[in-house]
């Protein structure tokens, strides 16, 4: 059986002779035989062009044989010279007679190319795909292609006289046609091009169900990209001015997007998944897996028989073993030649599985330096967090989408008590906001801070589409302030995607998991300019505590908060002084703030009402659809989960009104008049806030206890719950930590914080201030496990040092 297959000759070599993963090289422990050189070409017929105007573009006999020749262990690759690129053009615009688009041409582009390479051995396929490769990869520029073009295929003469005439005038002086024009006419001609393929595309589009609209794919920078999309963007004007709203709009992105992928051949994913579905075991591995069990099967029955089993299925399958080999089953040394054919079989499954690792190498290699290369984040986690999610067992899907609907979906008001006096004494001073005007230059700026490749929202169009189409910011901005003053939205802008990423391994919980919701690109866009408007507002009067200093536009992040701990801690234990501070957690805060609130909270910092009433329209409409591991769970649109409580995550104004959300807290706390103090005479500092992350500071118990109050009491007045069992608290007399039985009745629920003892806030470890000695043990174990994982994937030596540099060397 194994000699059987042996003995087949391929249709055509492979790269070594074997089937395998691209680019996987031979090593060692491989079988691989000298491949059979292929059988010489047919003589060509003459051709009905003249030869190439070139000179010495035919390459010499030792050129055709240093591309072509096979050497042992297989065929080597042919390299394509710049002067073999250009003779393939030639070819094929001669087959083609100038045109593209044609078909049935190979034959012609085979017989032309060898009559202008008479020493090169090649396929019509291989022409075919070179061509195709010269055009989508841009090796030669538009202007060099037209000049080739116009070389390989002469306009067909006329019939008439004059227009002989005028041909012949166009022929004597195509020599001194300038460049520039060449290229101006190349680019008219892909416009032709385009237009058609863009009005199919849209038309295609905007009569598709959304559900049915394929996946688009990250497109590579490089200048046929560029040129499609330049060529696309001269086109779409007329169909953005009769844009019937945002969604029209959207559908025409969409389309011209689609029309640039159909242009330069890139692929699209099919429709209905959110993430890509691919094979657990390649083809190839399944193939060498085959040989494998085929190869262990025989070796069973050539042992089988060798101790004397005779069955007839045994010896048929041994006289196959030996089959062309010239070997009797009733010879004298028949022994002999089973334990060497059974040697022989052990190493072949030697070299196939050194193959297996070879080639598993090496699609791991390209994929791993393709992902860095397109998202380094999702790279790390993957290095962070190696196994796959798909191997652990799901949650039941009802269950999921209950404990969802039972957050979101759940309205709550909240409740104004007397403090919300004093909110409203402080926001007096404030003076309304303007009345928002957007413009092209504002969706500009909007477009241009947003990621290329962030994963789209229902639409499924990416914001490098919007930076490319640069056209439609002016029909935007134009829409968006029609939206914005009719109050309306279309419901397909205010609908996410949230995809549920587990906290920790216990996958099977409803609760632990972490929503990422995907909204659209054009309602991202809306929200990142009514937060950049909303935001002068506030920069404009200081709405924002100093607490929340590091949540602003241009912060530092924690490092000023943690600063501020650090001396804190640092002053309590040097100067020996009182202290008392208290962690609060709160559950679920981002999916548990009352609407009501967020809106009461614009109309106290006085943002423009038409915007107010704008966003409690979007509110009304808010919904999601649930996905996990790639897999919607709510398909239907009356099975889409109703956001009637908590902030639609994923926009660019969620973090900035949810901070607004949360600053009355800061101002209850600073009218208290308590805090820690950190020199005689100095400002008290009563608390540390970043998003939800709270953090009480008071001189004493005592005065601790009313922050707590203050605290406690706002958060039940907007329906916010505490989460008590990862609060904690901690008191220091004299610069060490002690146990205060007073507060600790009061605040049984609470835990008190032993000197032994820590609490991980901001990420930091801390007591009485951040314990430096463990943080950078800590730090440590970081820096040399991210280095440890870095040096051991399968990244290039140059991915290798970018991922030190934008990953390992920033933990310290």
């Amino acid at each position: 059986m194994m000699d059987t297959q042996k003995n087949r000759v391929r249709l055509g070599p492979l790269p070594g002779g074997r089937q395998g993963a691209s680019g996987a090289g031979a090593g060692r422990g491989s079988m691989r035989d000298a491949s059979n050189p292929r059988r010489p070409a047919p003589p060509p017929s003459r051709s009905v062009y003249p030869p190439s105007p070139s000179a010495g573009l035919a390459p010499t006999e030792s050129q055709g044989t240093q591309h072509s020749a096979p050497a042992t262990g297989g065929v080597r690759r042919m390299r394509w010279t710049q002067d073999m690129n250009r003779n393939v053009m030639r070819a094929y615009y001669r087959a083609v007679g100038g045109e593209t688009g044609r078909t049935g041409y190979r034959a012609v582009m085979h017989r032309e190319f060898l009559l202008l390479e008479p020493n090169l051995t090649v396929t019509e396929q291989n022409l075919a795909d070179r061509a195709r490769y010269i055009q989508r990869k841009g090796v030669f520029n538009a202007a060099e292609l037209e000049r080739i073009r116009r070389e390989a295929a002469p306009e067909v003469e006329s019939v008439s006289t004059e227009h002989n005439a005028v041909i012949t005038q166009q022929e004597s002086v195509r020599g001194e046609v300038p460049v520039d024009a060449i290229a101006e006419e190349a680019a008219s001609h892909k416009i032709e091009q385009m237009r058609g393929i863009l009005e199919e595309a849209i038309s295609e589009i905007r009569s598709a169900p959304l559900e049915q609209r394929p996946r688009l794919s990250r497109l590579p920078l490089n200048a046929a990209t560029r040129d499609a999309i330049e060529a696309a963007n001269r086109l779409l004007p007329p169909y953005l001015d009769g844009s019937l709203g945002l969604d029209d709009t959207g559908s025409i992105l969409f389309g011209a997007a689609l029309a640039v992928h159909r242009f330069i051949g890139a692929k699209t994913q099919e429709p209905g998944r959110t993430t890509n579905k691919s094979s657990d075991v390649p083809a190839w591995k399944k193939r060498i897996e085959r040989r494998i069990s085929l190869a262990r099967a025989l070796i069973g029955r050539l042992q089988s028989f060798r101790s004397g089993n005779t069955r007839p299925r045994i010896v048929r399958s041994v006289r196959i073993a030996f089959n062309g080999l010239g070997v009797k089953l009733d010879q004298p040394d028949i022994a002999e030649k089973l334990t060497e054919r059974i040697d022989g079989l052990k190493q072949r499954i030697a070299a196939w599985g050194k193959r297996i690792r070879r080639y598993s190498e090496r699609v791991e290699r390209f994929r791993q330096n393709r992902l860095f290369v397109s998202d380094q984040k999702r790279f790390y986690r993957k290095l962070e967090n190696p196994t796959p999610c798909s191997t652990s067992p799901k949650p039941n899907t009802a269950d999921l989408v209950a404990f969802w609907r039972n957050i979101w979906s759940r309205e709550v008001e909240h409740e104004e008590g007397p403090w919300i006096a004093a909110v409203q004494e402080a926001c007096a001073r404030i003076e309304p906001m303007n009345p928002i005007a957007i413009s092209s230059e504002n969706v500009a700026d909007a477009v241009r801070r947003a990621p290329n490749w962030k994963s789209p929202g229902a639409d499924g169009l990416h914001h490098y589409w919007l930076k490319g189409f640069s056209v439609c910011h002016a029909t935007l901005a134009r829409q968006y302030q029609e939206a914005i003053e009719r109050k309306t939205l279309p419901n397909l802008f205010t609908t996410g995607i949230t995809h549920l990423a587990p906290k920790s391994t216990n996958t099977a919980d409803p609760t632990n998991y972490r929503p990422i919701t995907c909204l659209t690109s054009i309602y991202k866009t809306l929200t990142s300019v009514l937060s950049c408007k909303i935001s002068r507002h506030i920069d404009e009067f200081n709405i924002l505590s100093v607490a929340q200093n590091e949540c602003r536009g241009g912060g530092r992040g924690t490092k000023e908060l943690l600063i501020i701990d650090s001396v804190a801690g640092q002053l309590v234990k040097r100067n020996r002084r009182n202290f008392s501070a208290a962690w609060i957690d709160y559950k679920k805060a981002f999916d548990s703030v009352p609407h009501s609130w967020l809106l009461r909270v614009l109309e106290l910092y006085k943002i423009d009402g038409a915007v107010r009433d704008f966003l409690e329209v979007c509110m009304g409409q808010w919904s999601t659809i649930l996905c996990l591991q790639g897999e919607r769970l709510t398909t239907g649109a009356d099975d889409r989960i109703r956001i009637r409580r908590g902030i639609f995550q994923g926009d660019c104004l969620s973090p900035l009104w949810f901070c607004l959300s949360l600053n009355p807290l800061s101002t209850l706390l600073e009218r208290s008049g308590t805090g820690f103090q950190f020199r005689r005479g100095g400002t008290k500092v009563s608390h540390l806030l970043y998003m939800d992350d709270l953090k009480l500071l008071a001189p004493n118990p005592a005065r601790l206890m009313e922050l707590l109050k203050i605290t406690t009491e706002f958060s039940g007045s907007i329906r916010m719950q505490l989460g008590v069992d990862k609060c904690a608290v901690v008191h220091v007399d004299r610069g060490q930590v002690t146990q205060s039985a007073e507060i600790c009745l009061e605040l049984s629920n609470f835990k008190t914080l032993s000197e032994a003892e820590s609490y991980r806030y901001l990420g930091m470890s801390q007591c009485i201030g951040v314990q430096e000695v463990d943080m950078k043990q800590a730090v440590c174990e970081v820096f040399f496990g991210r280095l440890t994982k870095v040096l051991r994937s399968y990244l290039s030596g140059a991915n290798k040092v970018r991922a030190y540099n934008g990953w390992v060397m920033p933990t310290l």
